[in-house]
């Protein structure tokens, strides 16, 4: 993994907690503003809408940086699960029969760059 990879999840944490303290906030200044419209009550059809385009654009934020969130959580797994299914591909520059190293007959982890087969030439094609 690079550096880079490693501080992903930690940067979406911190990215939540921030998107997190952003809603609370933008939720208590609503509340505020609620509170101190109690003595000048607005009850025209305006205010209203105000109120609720203000709502909406919240939580529609809201569920934006849920996804953003999501999205690069997401990246950081396929990232990691290509890097696993490259260490993972073993390949030959020829054809023949394979022949595996009884040494590493079920083991689960093998270290990179192990052989851990032989590959004999087909006699029949030689």
């Amino acid at each position: 993994q690079t550096q880079g990879t490693a501080e992903e999840p930690f940067l979406s944490q911190i990215n939540q907690s921030i998107a997190g303290l952003e809603s609370s906030i933008a939720s208590l200044k609503i509340q505020q503003a609620g509170i101190g419209s109690v003595a000048t009550y607005d009850n025209s059809l305006a205010t209203k809408i105000e109120v609720l385009r203000t709502q909406f654009l919240q939580t529609a934020s809201q569920q934006q940086l849920t996804v953003e969130n999501q999205l690069t959580e997401l990246k950081v797994q396929l990232d990691q699960a290509t890097q696993r299914l490259e260490n993972n591909t073993l390949t030959s520059p020829s054809k023949g029969i394979v022949h595996l190293n009884s040494e590493f007959e079920g083991k689960n982890r093998i270290p990179t760059g192990t052989e851990i087969a032989q590959i004999f030439p087909v006699i029949t094609d030689t």
